[in-house]
């Protein structure tokens, strides 16, 4: 005779991630609280963000100091949407995150050839911010 299965509710279901951390529960509130910080945190990286791109635009040279500033606020906010996305599966938010993802990825390469001394086009940057930018959109209309 085979085994019967044994069914849990879905109150009572494990996380997604396969553990739940102590004094945290999936619950609507938390997850619009940590991707509101995440959005927060992605404007004050815009914002720099705009700091670097005129700089870069005007010279052609940017304070690697305030590029790394722009890059770690960025991806704690990064993180921050994929811890979301891991604890409380919020669907509509997996769009923002992929594209800023794929804004991460053109950013720590514009990251990499500025720490080589190679140069790059100017409309290389433009391109980040822009897919930045939309992936942002994407997040703040995922809330």
């Amino acid at each position: 005779m085979p085994k019967q299965r044994k069914y849990i509710p879905v109150e009572s279901a494990p996380s997604p991630v396969g553990f739940k951390p102590p004094g945290i529960s999936n619950t609507y509130k938390e997850s619009v609280e940590m991707l509101s910080t995440a959005i927060a945190l992605f404007a004050i990286a815009i914002l720099v963000g705009i700091i670097l791109l005129t700089l870069f635009l005007m010279d052609g040279k940017t304070p690697r100091t305030l590029a790394r500033i722009h890059g770690v606020i960025a991806i704690i906010a990064l993180l921050l949407v994929i811890i979301s996305e891991a604890l409380y599966r919020s669907v509509p938010q997996v769009a923002g995150m992929s594209v800023i993802i794929i804004a991460a990825l053109l950013g720590a390469r514009l990251f990499m050839l500025g720490r080589r001394n190679q140069a790059f086009p100017k409309w290389l940057p433009a391109i980040h911010a822009v897919i930045a930018a939309v992936g942002f959109f994407l997040l703040l209309i995922s809330l």
